[in-house]
């Protein structure tokens, strides 16, 4: 039985999805931002998954987004996002016959238009990247920007009605 003891760091509110070997498995957050997880497998070879998808890029965001926008209270009870819409596709194959020392690190690099490369490793094991992505989605931004604009339409939609509500 061998013990891979991932770790991934660099952005507080990363909120990966984690895939190793194919099933999706739950990290842990440390009080630092960080992820991390002991997974254990028989196998040699494992291949560990990391996605970042925004909410937004569903087929049915038009209907949902307003929805919740509307429920949290016209955006008081959202939650704060950095307003980048940045997609995280990283896929590794690790070797964990290749190091008695099973620990690694996966570092999200600072994400800048130029580079492209989601994470730096760090540790002792082989690691053969699939993919290791990240990027701007410009659908995802079109459709920000229009949620900008309905959301202040319908706030301001709201205040004229509760405006014409208390008149009476």
């Amino acid at each position: 039985m061998r013990i891979l003891n991932l770790r991934v760091r660099g952005y507080k509110n990363l909120a990966p999805i984690v895939k190793v070997d194919g099933n999706l498995v739950k990290l842990k957050k440390n009080k630092f931002g960080s992820y991390s997880i002991d997974y254990e497998t028989d196998k040699d070879k494992v291949e560990v998954s990391i996605y970042k998808y925004l909410e937004i890029s569903g087929r049915l965001w038009w209907l949902f987004t307003p929805l919740f926008f509307i429920i949290s209270i016209f955006g008081l009870l959202d939650p704060v996002r950095d307003g980048k819409p940045v997609i995280v596709d990283s896929k590794f194959v690790i070797d964990m016959t290749s190091s008695e020392n099973r620990k690694l690190d996966l570092v999200l690099d600072r994400f800048t238009e130029e580079s492209g490369k989601a994470f730096a490793i760090e540790g002792d094991l082989s690691v053969e990247e699939i993919s290791n992505v990240y990027f701007v989605d410009p659908v995802i931004k079109r459709r920000q920007n229009i949620m900008r604009v309905v959301k202040v339409l319908l706030a301001v939609g709201t205040a004229v009605l509760v405006g014409l509500l208390l008149s009476k």
